[in-house]
């Protein structure tokens, strides 16, 4: 899969969570530059910005896996 296609993905999955503006405020990518990926409309932006959204999802992903305390 194609790295564009990859970053778009993961904001369209974050979405569900998040709103562009709060997956702005925990990336520090610009809520402009989300919704332009996750639409997109750009197809080049920085290794900066698609890493730090590959390393928001990949935390939020690992702890949306983890057994709740006591539920184990």
């Amino acid at each position: 899969m194609e790295h564009t296609q990859q970053i778009q993905n993961m904001l369209i999955e974050l979405s569900g969570s998040f709103t562009q503006k709060a997956l702005s405020n925990l990336t520090g990518v610009p809520q402009g530059t989300i919704s332009k990926i996750k639409s997109g409309k750009i197809q080049d932006f920085s290794f900066k910005k698609a890493e730090a959204i590959r390393t928001f999802y990949l935390s939020w992903k690992y702890t949306q896996q983890k057994t709740p305390v006591g539920q184990d």
